[in-house]
């Protein structure tokens, strides 16, 4: 009578197989843990106030850019520390930053950028100011001067 080979491996067969199988599985989840985790390193805010122009700042035409260090407690802010930039559009961003929450995340470190910019004079049909965020490392925030524009030209004097 001929017997199979599986039979002659008993139940040794069965093992083996389970064995091979575990050994596969093990070689895919570590050469997955070895490639770069692009997504998962990012924070992500979950929850933050819209940042804004400060009037004071506005009015004296102060622009420019704003760079902060920010630490965080896993979900929210623990600490900002101005690196760079005029103190009076630092108090606002540093303000902004300590509205955000975050996504659970281990206890980091990083830098962010806040860019103040004014339109210029000409541009008077534009409606409000902008908030561009690519949040945590990049905000932008775009306002018009306090000049007015006058649609009528200027008044001369009879």
């Amino acid at each position: 009578m001929r017997m199979l080979w599986r039979e002659r491996l008993g139940s040794s067969f069965g093992i083996v197989i389970i064995a091979l199988i575990l050994l596969g599985t093990g070689a895919v989840f570590y050469a997955g843990a070895n490639q770069p985790q692009q997504n998962e390193d990012l924070l992500v805010v979950t929850d933050a106030k819209v940042p804004s122009y400060p009037s004071v700042a506005r009015m004296s035409g102060f622009q420019g850019v704003v760079r902060l260090q920010v630490s965080t407690d896993g979900e929210g802010i623990s600490k900002v520390q101005l690196l760079d930039g005029q103190i009076v559009l630092a108090g606002a961003a540093m303000d902004n930053v300590k509205t955000w929450r975050f996504r659970w995340h281990e206890r980091t470190t990083f830098e962010t950028v806040f860019r103040y910019k004014l339109l210029p004079e000409r541009v008077c049909d534009a409606e409000n100011p902008t908030v561009v965020l690519h949040l945590p490392l990049e905000i932008e925030v775009t306002a018009k001067g306090m000049k007015t524009c006058d649609s009528f030209g200027e008044i001369k004097p009879r």
